[in-house]
């Protein structure tokens, strides 16, 4: 008597058609030429001294941020700062007669 097994794998499916994180990045260094294999990308957000180069499209990343986006330095070189000590009467002014 024998039992069939069925195996079943996941983590190992691939994923045509997505697009890669690294088109969307600021760390992201790409050169493309007229080609599909013409493609070079280089991570720069990875915190090495090296860019290492990317031979594979990403779809997740720890270090992934959006062109575009503040980083926290950033946000409070541009941020308003508000002094406490001004504060002024909040709410609605008294009726007036």
């Amino acid at each position: 008597m024998s039992e069939e097994t069925t195996l079943k794998s996941c983590g190992d499916t691939p994923h045509f058609g997505n697009k890669s994180l690294c088109n969307s990045c600021r760390w992201a260094g790409i050169i493309e030429g007229p080609r599909f294999k013409d493609r070079v990308v280089f991570c720069r957000g990875m915190g090495n001294t090296v860019e290492p180069q990317i031979r594979f499209p990403v779809l997740a990343c720890n270090g992934y941020q959006k062109i575009g986006s503040l980083t926290k330095p950033e946000m409070e070189s541009v941020a308003l700062i508000i002094d406490p000590d001004r504060v002024r009467v909040q709410g609605f002014a008294p009726k007036k007669d």
